[in-house]
């Protein structure tokens, strides 16, 4: 069974502080690919999976039909349904708790349910035979209604197993235009164990990172902080909006994927951001050792980075070689401004 979440911040504070889940589907994820489509006639299924809101160009035709942002099927599917077949972009696998589905500017030809099905490829990335797979329900079907966002939560919280293979499916046919699937990143142990004392970076959602606070998200989600790679745009960083008042800072308080003993260093990427990246910056560090929510004035913060000034368009990379506990670090822009990455490298 799934509960609609009615307000976006209730979905989110759900999603990332009690069950410490990301966005594990993504054209912004390398491991993402679509791997079988029951039929994309008139919008790519591709669409499905930007990490940006959909657009509509009104009056803008292609020689099938309508132009539009999302994925849309042909009427009068002779099956129950039409479905995607999605790789995650996490290898290793991921417990699902929910998804955002939109139906925006989908307005009278919105599919009318979904519902989400998930497997395990032991060959990620070998050539599978999908009709092998066994498929287990991870989202039960649910109603979907045209042209808004739809916050979806399982009832019983995070599914028992973990998947990377999932089959999103639209009854009985239409348009969607974004799909975003929810699950707690299950760390690769063997991998972990391979490393011994090699560093890497556990602020990224890889990796199990997550973001569990923020102050402000006005432009874009500060969850692509912790992306992999460098993105296309600013459109796939964290921007805030404009401030005003004296002494304003914005934040984003990340929660590691494991607790780290020794910071070799840190990555302050501000790529894209040439005109709006911050004036200031510095990082915090903390190690909780209960599960009670970390809060932007926990009094537990240590200084990591001192207050630095902000460039534009670069990647910044910091070593410090501390040897010290940390399992939550917090960026601080000063005032505000944008940030595409931060990288949180230690063992």
């Amino acid at each position: 069974m799934t509960t609609l979440i009615k307000h976006e911040s209730d979905f989110v504070q759900l999603i990332s502080n009690k069950y410490h889940s990301s966005n594990i589907i993504s054209n912004v994820l390398p491991d993402t690919k679509i791997l079988e489509v029951s039929d994309e006639f008139f919008a790519d299924a591709d669409n499905l999976f930007k990490p940006t809101p959909p657009i509509q160009k009104l009056n803008v035709f292609t020689e099938k039909g309508a132009w539009y942002d999302g994925w849309e099927t042909r009427r009068h599917n002779p099956n129950e349904f039409d479905y995607v077949i999605i790789r995650s972009g996490v290898k290793q696998g991921s417990k699902i708790v929910g998804c955002e589905v939109d139906t925006t500017f989908f307005t009278g030809n919105n599919g009318e349910y979904f519902e989400v099905e998930g497997s395990y490829l032991d060959d990620f990335y070998g050539e599978s035979d999908l009709k092998e797979l066994s498929w287990e329900c991870v989202v039960t079907k649910s109603k979907l209604e045209p042209n808004q966002r739809h916050f979806y939560l399982n009832t019983n919280g995070l599914t028992e197993k973990s998947y990377n293979i999932f089959k999103f499916k639209m009854f009985p046919d239409g348009g969607i235009s974004r799909f975003r699937l929810y699950g707690r990143v299950e760390i690769d142990r063997e991998s972990v164990q391979e490393l011994g004392n090699k560093s890497q970076d556990w602020a990224s959602m890889l990796n199990g990172g997550i973001i569990t606070a923020a102050s402000n998200q006005h432009y874009s989600s500060p969850s692509n902080l912790l992306l992999p790679g460098s993105g296309k745009n600013m459109g796939d960083g964290w921007e805030t909006k404009r401030s005003r008042l004296e002494g304003h800072t914005d934040w984003a308080i990340v929660k590691l994927g494991k607790k780290i003993e020794y910071l070799h260093r840190i990555v302050v990427d501000t790529t894209d951001f040439k005109g709006n990246f911050p004036k200031f910056f510095k990082v915090m560090g903390l190690n909780s050792y209960s599960h009670d929510e970390v809060t932007h004035e926990d009094d537990r913060w240590e200084t990591l980075i001192d207050e630095t000034k902000g460039v534009a368009h670069k990647v910044l990379e910091i070593d410090l070689n501390l040897k010290r506990d940390i399992t939550h670090v917090m960026l601080v822009l000063i005032p505000d401004g944008g940030c595409k990455r931060i990288r949180v490298i230690g063992h």
